[in-house]
């Protein structure tokens, strides 16, 4: 009899993840001769009850969509890992092409996945964090309730072609933006757009990229790289600007030259380090940073979540009954 390193592999991550004290665990797992019965995320959340967690294994194949109906916890095991080799001995992401939060899935958490296309939120009290966030072809975040948190995401967009869709989306509700990259690099970039009742929107260290139209905001230490800006009824502390964003006055600095601010140099996010120097080091509320790597929710490299993590593995590809499968690992936790 003999042990696929595979099947070990994926086992290991569960045991790894168990600490995560919720109701029923199930894994979704769509890799190649992986007899796993939930090779779909839709699948998993089918057979869930409220508050269950669901773990998605990394695959290079894609996950398909889902539709949440109930309060669930979904971790996946982060993104941009080829970037960080450090960060899971095996760097596969989690792909699900859209998701949406309905019905009764009020107080559900999402935490280490891609969402490809579409994360629609139309539940009051749902956190997504440590999440990377992109699409083409739709506004790739809509959001119309109250009490959504975004926090240490990478959110993007980049479209060669002229379109009118929006990065974010706030149709209603109070949401909160926490130390997350958003990005649009579309023909006409807009970054946010809210409508004139939605908010309040509080945003906190964050690195915008794009037009925004936005009401009854509060915005702090945030960098504001690139775009133009509307709206009414907002204030702004300590942020740095590329250009008049922001207002003079409250600690916010304008005309910036970007260039000065950033790293610019080595991975994806460590480009949005800031550089020896720059003028966003301490220029946040009390002294602390501006940009995602400030404050008390600071990003976390390849969106790594707050569970335990196998970061080297490492035995034969095959073992026996006699010889068993002697294998070596090492794990960590991150915050």
């Amino acid at each position: 009899m003999q042990y696929s390193l595979r099947i070990l592999f994926s086992t290991l991550f569960v045991m790894a993840c168990s600490t995560v004290a919720f109701s029923t665990i199930r894994v979704v797992d769509n890799n190649p001769a992986n007899g796993n019965s939930y090779r779909t995320l839709q699948l998993a959340l089918n057979a869930s009850s409220a508050h269950d967690t669901i773990y998605m294994v990394g695959s290079q194949n894609n996950y398909g969509g889902g539709s949440v109906d109930i309060p669930i916890h979904i971790f996946g095991p982060g993104f941009l890992l080829t970037e960080n080799p450090d960060s899971q001995a095996r760097p596969l992401g989690a792909y699900v092409s859209t998701l949406y939060f309905r019905n009764s899935s009020t107080k559900s958490t999402v935490c280490g996945i891609y969402v490809y296309t579409l994360l629609d939120i139309s539940v009051d009290s749902v956190e997504i964090s440590r999440c990377y966030i992109s699409s083409w072809d739709y506004n790739t975040i809509s959001i119309n309730c109250n009490q959504v948190t975004i926090k240490q995401c990478y959110l993007y967009r980049s479209y060669p072609y002229s379109s009118s869709y929006v990065l974010l989306q706030i149709t209603r509700g109070n949401v909160l933006l926490l130390n997350n990259n958003i990005e649009n690099r579309d023909v006409i970039p807009v970054a946010i757009n809210m409508q004139t009742s939605a908010g309040p929107l509080e945003a906190y260290n964050n690195i915008i990229t794009g037009n925004a139209v936005v009401y009854n905001g509060n915005f702090m230490n945030n960098v504001i790289r690139l775009g133009r800006w509307s709206g009414n009824s907002n204030t702004f502390f300590n942020n740095v600007c590329d250009s008049t964003q922001c207002p003079t006055g409250n600690g916010n600095l304008q005309l910036v030259n970007m260039s000065t601010v950033f790293n610019d140099t080595g991975t994806t996010e460590n480009k949005l380090r800031l550089r020896i120097g720059s003028p966003a080091i301490g220029a946040g509320w009390g002294g602390t940073d501006c940009g995602i790597f400030g404050g008390p929710n600071q990003y976390i490299i390849a969106g790594l979540p707050p569970i335990p993590t196998i970061t080297s593995f490492s035995g034969p590809a095959q073992g026996g009954t006699t010889s068993g499968l002697p294998v070596n690992i090492r794990a960590r936790v991150r915050p």
